[in-house]
């Protein structure tokens, strides 16, 4: 999924959690490409329009690709719904893809 270069709305992605119960800690891994990764905001929303900043732009953070796993303190929140990733790239001259992204419950 392509990432719009300067456009603070960003893309969205979503993935719909069957699980039922509620959250305590939960995992998301990202594989996102982008030349470079100080442009981008990542924002995890729940389904019920919790929203998790995972990663605030920063101009001096330098380098490509943002990919790794964050854990998430997320107590009481409902699995089960629809889960969305936004991602912004804030600058320009560049744009990213979002490669892949999944959610592990704890």
């Amino acid at each position: 999924m392509l990432i719009p270069d300067r456009d603070n709305r960003g893309v969205t992605s979503t993935l719909y959690v069957s699980r039922t119960g509620t959250v305590g800690t939960l995992a998301l891994t990202l594989d996102i490409s982008h030349p470079f990764r100080g442009d981008l905001r990542v924002v995890l929303m729940s389904p019920t329009g919790n929203r998790y900043l995972i990663k605030e732009e920063s101009a001096s953070e330098a380098g490509a690709n943002l990919q790794g796993t964050w854990n998430i303190f997320a107590p009481n929140e409902n699995a089960q719904g629809v889960w969305k990733l936004q991602v912004s790239d804030l600058y320009y001259r560049d744009s990213g893809r979002i490669n892949a992204w999944k959610l592990t419950f704890q």
